[in-house]
């Protein structure tokens, strides 16, 4: 690897890093379905054990994001999922969408920068190769 593709895959590194979040991961936690209950529980907690605005939503569902190191839910977010009086099964379905939506999501932008990466290798393997032409 060429020193500039060495710092192309670090800075990539680095923004995964600081954004924390790992569409592997929260795809394994939530294909177990013990794990993903056990957080949507302390989800449910956090809004304390009832959900009758917003607001709680808001609060139990970036509960669950920051178990699964997710972008936290914002009340926009929250208020246009938002269903009256949600029960505890039901909170489990709509966290369950939501973040099977949010992997989906990561996903594509996982396949997106792979081929961002994969552009920018081709356009230096351009780049050099004109290079050579050049000094011959």
């Amino acid at each position: 690897m060429t020193a500039e593709e060495l710092d192309a895959e670090e800075a990539i590194a680095q923004i995964d890093e600081l954004l924390g979040t790992n569409p592997k991961k929260l795809r394994e936690t939530l294909q177990d379905r013990g794990v993903f209950v056990s957080i949507c529980d302390k989800g449910w907690e956090a809004a304390g054990k009832a959900i009758r605005h917003a607001e709680d939503l808001a609060t139990a569902l970036t509960e669950v994001a920051l178990q699964t190191k997710t972008p936290a839910v914002t009340l926009e977010e929250a208020e246009e999922m938002f269903i009256p009086d949600l029960t505890l099964p039901e909170f489990y379905h709509l966290s369950r969408e939501y973040f099977t939506s949010l992997c989906s999501s990561l996903d594509y932008d996982d396949d997106w920068q792979g081929m961002l990466t994969e552009e920018l290798k081709k356009q230096q393997l351009e780049d050099e190769e004109a290079g050579e032409q050049q000094e011959a």
